[in-house]
């Protein structure tokens, strides 16, 4: 494990490949990072040059799946990077691996989370103050909402529903207390990444707009139905979703939910 260090902040980068560095490899592996990390950390956002090193398309991809699966390991310990052995190329986020879905009700980005980790600081909190991260961001995310969120309900239904018995068998191996079933199982992972999904898509930032005020923190989150009825949680059917701050304002938006 090499400690890559600055006046500003300190990430410990683990090298996959090879296994062994010679002295000129981990030096040369230091130095790139040492650059990346200063780049990142430049108080200029507008004139930042760390998408010169790292892949901007790539890394609002990977932000947006962490993001909408609220996996809070996703940018403090589960982060993979990688780089073609080519001329000029950049750092690509990837490949994803460690995935998980936390399944709560998401109030705030899930990059903010604290976590046990020994160390916390890392590069998102950064990147999201900087205006061409989140035109990166806006346009992935145009490509899959809304026209690809129900063909990946779809896909989740296809690749779990045939592990029913290999389900059955983990439950009785590592003697689960839970006795939802898989049905059960898919539909709360469903319904969260549906509500994740709205969520993320409420908060996307719009153009030269601030992207995250820090001092603008979400209350409370109520869905309205069409009886007028209040919930925590998303009715199915037609909901009002309304989101409260702590400075008093509040933001709606509609949100399906599921029956």
């Amino acid at each position: 494990m090499t400690k890559l260090t600055n006046t500003l902040q300190s990430h410990e980068i683990t090298y996959h490949s090879p296994e062994r560095l010679s002295q000129a490899q981990k030096t040369w592996l230091v130095n790139e990072f040492m650059t990346i990390n200063t780049a990142i950390y430049d108080g200029d956002k507008a004139h930042s040059t760390w998408e010169q090193m790292i892949d901007v398309d790539a890394m609002a991809r990977f932000f947006i799946i962490q993001e909408v699966l609220d996996n809070s390991d996703g940018f403090h310990g589960s982060f993979y990077l990688h780089k073609d052995w080519i001329d000029d190329a950049r750092w690509v986020a990837g490949p994803l691996w460690d995935l998980s879905c936390n399944m709560r009700q998401k109030t705030d980005f899930t990059f903010k989370m604290k976590t046990s980790y020994g160390f916390t600081p890392h590069w998102i909190g950064e990147l999201v103050e900087d205006e061409d991260f989140w035109v990166a961001v806006r346009e992935a995310w145009k490509e899959f909402y809304p026209l690809k969120v129900q063909s990946w309900m779809e896909y989740i239904d296809e690749h779990l529903m045939p592990c029913y018995d290999a389900y059955e068998l983990e439950k009785i191996r590592w003697n689960y207390t839970n006795t939802a079933t898989l049905d059960q199982k898919i539909d709360r992972l469903k319904s969260s990444l549906m509500a994740n999904i709205e969520w993320f898509n409420l908060h996307i930032p719009a153009s030269n707009i601030s992207p995250i005020d820090l001092n603008k923190e979400i209350v409370k989150i109520e869905y309205v139905n069409m009886a007028g009825m209040r919930s925590s949680t998303p009715w199915g059917g037609v909901n009002i979703k309304v989101t409260t701050y702590s400075d008093g304002s509040s933001a709606s938006s509609k949100v399906i939910g599921s029956n």
